[in-house]
C-alpha cells in the first residue's frame, strides 16, 4: 500500500508543487488535498448549485430566453428585480458564515442568523426554497447536473452519487417564447442520467440554453477553446464575426472564471480555457464514475414514497435491459471481428487491466460503458427532519431494497436498490431506533445519537456519511473540535470490534496492518450485504476475533470506524470536498487516527502511535487511504449488470489479478445455469432470478462463497483498480 501511493499519487503531488513553485518540503495542505482522488457519496443536487450558476439562472429567468452574453453579461441595463434576485446569491457566503456562527451582522440579518440548531435548520431550508424557486425547468436541470461535475472534475473527485427528489411541476425550459408543457417525475430522472451520460462521454451543455449541445457542436466548443489557447486569439472583447462556439466559453467565463480556477497559473482567460480542457475535461471523459440515488423527501406522503421506490426499481430494469443489448450486441460484433481475423490474430487473451487497455480493446469499451453509465444503485431518506414519519415511508424503503416493489411478471428482472438514511438531525432517540433496527447501508449525518443506537451502528460497520460543515451548523457548533466526530470515535475506541487479531497473512505482511484489518472487515460486510440484498441473511464472516478493548493485546491491530467525509449541499455552504478534508484535519481525533496509521505502517503498536500532530505528507496519505477503504461503502451496481460484466472480463481474459479471483464462474453461470442462450432476454432473466432468489444454491457448486458476494467483491475489485490508477 505504501509503495502504491509512493510511485502513483506521491510524484504527482511532488510535480505540481514544483510547477507553482512551492516549497517541495512545505507544501500546503489545501492544496495537496485538492489533488488527492477522493469520492463523494452525499451530495444532493439542488444544495450543490454553485452562487455563481444560481446567479445565471436567474438572469437566464428574468430575461426569459433574450442573449445575456454581452460584454457584461446583460443584454441591458440590470433591473431593480434582477439586482434583487443576484444579491441573493452573490451574498450566499455571508449568509452561511451568519447562519453558522449565530452572530448577525446587521438587524436584516439577525432574523436569519439564529442560535439554536432547530432555527438553524429551518433558516437553511429557507435558502432551499429560494433555490426551489430558481429551479423550476429541465433546462436549468441539466446545467445544474453539469455544474456539480464540472466542480467535482476539478478537485480530482473519481466517485459520486448524486441524491435528488423527484419534484412535480417542472417544465422543459425557461425560455417564454417557446411551447411548453409539464414535465413527468420520470422525465425529471431520465433528464439527470441522460446529461450525466452525455458529459462524461465527452458532451456539454449549452450555458445559454440549457439544451444538450450534440456531439458536432460539443466538439467545435472543445476545439475552438483549444485554438484559443494556443493562438491566444479568443479576447472577451474580440469584435466581428466570432466563431460558432465563442459564445459557450464567453459565458464559461462569467459563470466559471472565479470559481474553476488553475492552482498555480496567472488568472488569465487562455490559462483558464486549457485549465479545463486538460485537467476539468479529461477528469470527467477519462476517470469520473456517477451513480444516482432517488431521494424520499420525509414530509412527503406515503403514496409518494411507494412512487419514487417503483421508479427507482424501473429505472434499474431498463438500464439492466439496456446493458444486456449493449453486451450482446458487442458480443455478436466481437465475434464477427474474429471470426474475420481468424484466430491466428486473436487478441483477446492479451494481459492487463480494464483501465489499461488500448481504446479499441473489449475490455477498454466494456469499462467505458460501465463508467459512462449513470446506474441508479439506490434511495436516500432525507428532507426536513421536523416533518414527516419515518415509519410510514419505512415499508417502501424495504420493499425498494427487498426487489419487491411491484410483483414480477415473467419477463421483470429481479433488481435491489442500497438505502441511505438521514438521520440524528434531532434529539429523537426512538425514531432512531426504528431506524437502526431497518439496517440500512449507510447513514447520513448522525449528529444527535445515544451510546446505545450508536454503538449498534458501528458494530455493523455500516458506512456513516460525515459533512462536517452542514452538521456543525445542525449541531450549533462553530469549531470543528466541537463536531460529534471526536464523540463517535472515543465510543469506538471502548468497543472491542476497534481491535482485530491479528490472524491473516495479508495483514502480517502488509506495510499497513490496520489499513489490510480495516479493509477485511469492511469486505467481509460488504459481502454480507450483497446475500442480504438476495434475502440471505448470511453471517458476517469477519476475518478474525476481536481483541481486548483496552489495546493491551499486543498481537492485536487497529481497525478504523466506517466513517467518510462528504460535502451534502456544497453549494448553500460554499465549501468542497476538499475543504470538508482540511477540516477534518483540524479535529484532533483525526490527528489521532492518523498517527495511529502511519505508525502501524512503520512497524509500532498500537499503543506507541504518537499523539504530535501529523505532517503534511501523513495527512495526504491518511485521506487517500480513507477515500480506497470507502469504496467498499459504494452503493453496488445491479446484480444483474455485476453477473454481465464479471462474465464478459472473464471471457476478455483481461481484468487485473484482484478481479480475476472473484469473477471465476460468472461465466458458467451464464452458460450452464440454463438451457437457454444467456443472449435471449427471458433466459437472462431467469438466470438472474434464480441467483437472487437462491444464491447458495444457484452457485454451491462453483465455490463455497455464493456469487452475489464474488460479484460484490469483484465490483470493489474493479473500482479500487480504478481508484489506483487516476494518475496513470
Amino acid at each position: 500500500m505504501d509503495h502504491l501511493y509512493r510511485t502513483t499519487v506521491e510524484p504527482v503531488l511532488l510535480r505540481e508543487r514544483q510547477q507553482c513553485g512551492e516549497d517541495a518540503e512545505v507544501a500546503d495542505l489545501a492544496s495537496v488535498l485538492h489533488r488527492v482522488p477522493k469520492l463523494d457519496f452525499h451530495c444532493h443536487l439542488n444544495g450543490s448549485v454553485s452562487a455563481s450558476l444560481l446567479a445565471h439562472l436567474e438572469r437566464l429567468l428574468i430575461h426569459g430566453g433574450a442573449p445575456v452574453n454581452g460584454a457584461d453579461g446583460d443584454s441591458g441595463k440590470v433591473g431593480d428585480a434582477e439586482a434583487g434576485h443576484i444579491l441573493f446569491f452573490d451574498s450566499q457566503e455571508k449568509r452561511r458564515q451568519d447562519v453558522l456562527t449565530g452572530m448577525p451582522v446587521d438587524s436584516a440579518d439577525r432574523a436569519a442568523a439564529a442560535a439554536t440548531p432547530t432555527e438553524r435548520m429551518h433558516y437553511c431550508f429557507t435558502v432551499f426554497d429560494a433555490i426551489y424557486k430558481v429551479m423550476t425547468n429541465l433546462a436549468f436541470t441539466r446545467l445544474a447536473v453539469q455544474d456539480m461535475l464540472f466542480t467535482s472534475a476539478e478537485e480530482n473527485i473519481i466517485v459520486m452519487e448524486i441524491r435528488t427528489s423527484m419534484r412535480d411541476g417542472l417544465r422543459r425550459t425557461f425560455r417564454r417564447d417557446a411551447a411548453d408543457e409539464e414535465v413527468t417525475k420520470p422525465m425529471y430522472v431520465d433528464t439527470i442520467i441522460e446529461t450525466v451520460e452525455h458529459i462524461l462521454s465527452g458532451g456539454l451543455v449549452d450555458l445559454a440554453t440549457g439544451e444538450l449541445l450534440t456531439a458536432g457542436a460539443s466538439a467545435q466548443v472543445l476545439a475552438w477553446g483549444a485554438a484559443s489557447v494556443t493562438q491566444r486569439c479568443a479576447a472577451e472583447d474580440e469584435t466581428g464575426e466570432q466563431a460558432a462556439a465563442a459564445p459557450w466559453w464567453q459565458l464559461y467565463e462569467r459563470v466559471y472564471g472565479s470559481l474553476l480556477q488553475p492552482p498555480c497559473e496567472s488568472s488569465c482567460v487562455q490559462e483558464r480555457r486549457r485549465y479545463f480542457l486538460e485537467h476539468i475535461f479529461r477528469n470527467l471523459t477519462v476517470r469520473m464514475h456517477v451513480r444516482l440515488l432517488l431521494s424520499v423527501n420525509r414530509g412527503a406522503t406515503a403514496a409518494a414514497a411507494w412512487e419514487a421506490a417503483r421508479l427507482t426499481t424501473k429505472t434499474q430494469q431498463r438500464q439492466v435491459m439496456e446493458f444486456h443489448s449493449w453486451c450482446t450486441a458487442h458480443m455478436r460484433e466481437r465475434n464477427g471481428e474474429e471470426a474475420r481475423r481468424g484466430s491466428a490474430n486473436n487478441d483477446s487473451s492479451s494481459p492487463g487491466s480494464p483501465t489499461g487497455a488500448t481504446p479499441s480493446s473489449p475490455s477498454s469499451c466494456l469499462h467505458r460503458r460501465l463508467r459512462e453509465t449513470c446506474w441508479v444503485t439506490g434511495m436516500d431518506l432525507s428532507g426536513n427532519c421536523y416533518k414527516g414519519k419515518y415509519a410510514e415511508l419505512e415499508p417502501a424503503l424495504a420493499a425498494a431494497r427487498r426487489g419487491e416493489v411491484e410483483e414480477q411478471d415473467s419477463n421483470g428482472i429481479r433488481v435491489t436498490a442500497s438505502i441511505t438514511i438521514h438521520a440524528g438531525e434531532k434529539q429523537d432517540p426512538q425514531e432512531l431506533h426504528e431506524m437502526v433496527l431497518f439496517v440500512p447501508e449507510r447513514w447520513g449525518h448522525l449528529v444527535f445519537t445515544d451510546p446505545a443506537n450508536l454503538s449498534a451502528i458501528l458494530t455493523a460497520q455500516q458506512g456513516i456519511e460525515l459533512c462536517l460543515t452542514s452538521n456543525m451548523l445542525t449541531g450549533g457548533h462553530s469549531h470543528v473540535v466541537d463536531h460529534h466526530l471526536g464523540d463517535l470515535l472515543q465510543l469506538w475506541e471502548s468497543m472491542p470490534e476497534s481491535r482485530r487479531r491479528r490472524g491473516s497473512d495479508a495483514e502480517g505482511r502488509s506495510g499497513f496492518p490496520c489499513y489490510a484489518a480495516t479493509e477485511a472487515v469492511r469486505l467481509a460486510h460488504r459481502q454480507a450485504r450483497a446475500m442480504r440484498r438476495c434475502g440471505n441473511l448470511t453471517a458476517v464472516a469477519e476475518p478474525s476475533g476481536a481483541a481486548d478493548a483496552d489495546g493491551k493485546d499486543t498481537a492485536s491491530t487497529a481497525v478504523l470506524p466506517n466513517i467518510s467525509f462528504h460535502t451534502d449541499d456544497r453549494g448553500v455552504f460554499g465549501t468542497t470536498l476538499s475543504k470538508e478534508l482540511l477540516l477534518a484535519s483540524q479535529h484532533p481525533a483525526i490527528g489521532q487516527l492518523c498517527n495511529r496509521l502511519t505508525a502501524n505502517a512503520a512497524g509500532a503498536t498500537n499503543s506507541d502511535a504518537a499523539a504530535g500532530a501529523p505532517s503534511t505528507a501523513a495527512l495526504a496519505h491518511f485521506f487517500w487511504l480513507l477515500g480506497r477503504l470507502s469504496l467498499t461503502q459504494l452503493f453496488e451496481l445491479p446484480l444483474p449488470v455485476q453477473l454481465l460484466a464479471a462474465a464478459l472480463y472473464a471471457h476478455y481474459s483481461c481484468a487485473s489479478k484482484s478481479a480475476a479471483a472473484h469473477e471465476s464462474g460468472a461465466l458458467d453461470v451464464l452458460q450452464e445455469a440454463e438451457a437457454g442462450d444467456w443472449r435471449d432476454w427471458p433466459s437472462f432473466v431467469r438466470v438472474c432470478n434464480s441467483v437472487a432468489a437462491s444464491p447458495v444454491e444457484a452457485t454451491a457448486t462453483l465455490s463455497s462463497t455464493p456469487l452475489p458476494s464474488r460479484l460484490s467483491r469483484w465490483e470493489w475489485a474493479w473500482l479500487t483498480e480504478c481508484f489506483d490508477r487516476y494518475y496513470d
